[in-house]
Formats: C-alpha cells, structure tokens, sequence
C-alpha cells in the first residue's frame, strides 16, 4: 500500500515540529502543575489523533478513488480482479500506531531534559 519510506518520516516530522514549536506551551502547562505522566498522555493521545485522521481519509478518500477506477479498469482489462485491500490497511494502521508511539516517547524524553525554558 505505502511504497515510499518518506511517508513515514512525514509522520515523524510532524510529531516532531509540533512538539517543538509548541516547547513554550508545554513549559507553561508544566509551570501551572502538568505532571509528566499528563504530558506524556496528552502528546500520545495527539499522535493518536493524527493517526485516526490519516487512516479515516485513506479508508474513506481512497475507497472512492478506488471505485471510481474500478469503473474504468474492467472495460480495458477483463481479467482484472479487484480484492480490497484490508490486509494492507490493517498493516499500515499498526505501522502508524507503532510510529506514533515511538515518536511519542522519544519527543517525550528528549523534551524533558530542556522544557523549562524562560517564558
């Protein structure tokens, strides 16, 4: 389904990026009694949500782009066989999930050691 690499490091540098222009906010929401635990929640829960939109729009955009090819495809190749591809879907939301939650804790450990910057 995902034949380029850069994909996933798409996904990366947008937990990244985020995470770090977002440095100020963190440190104040630390300032005002954030726990780590919370903070560490609230970034996995975030990626969570980049992961669900990304799987909504592939699941529901890329169906209808599919369908609409499969209008066309059988006219010109009749042995053409359409299978949908769940496998892969269910691949590629555990590889999102996985990636998600890495990036998660390696922004995490890396922002702790320089969060409390001067606000």
């Amino acid at each position: 389904m995902i034949k380029s690499p850069s994909f996933n490091f798409k996904i990366i540098n947008i937990f990244i990026t985020s995470a770090e222009t977002r440095k100020k906010e963190l440190a104040i929401l630390q300032a005002i009694g954030m726990t780590n635990k919370q903070l560490f929640k609230m970034l996995l829960y975030e990626g969570f949500y980049y992961v669900y939109i990304s799987i909504l729009f592939i699941s529901s955009i890329g169906t209808m782009i599919i369908k609409a090819l499969l209008n066309i495809i059988p006219n010109t190749l009749y042995y053409f066989i359409y299978v949908y591809p769940l496998n892969s879907l269910l691949l590629l939301t555990i590889l999102l999930i996985f990636l998600c939650t890495i990036t998660t804790i390696l922004i995490y450990k890396t922002s702790q050691k320089n969060l409390l910057v001067k606000i």
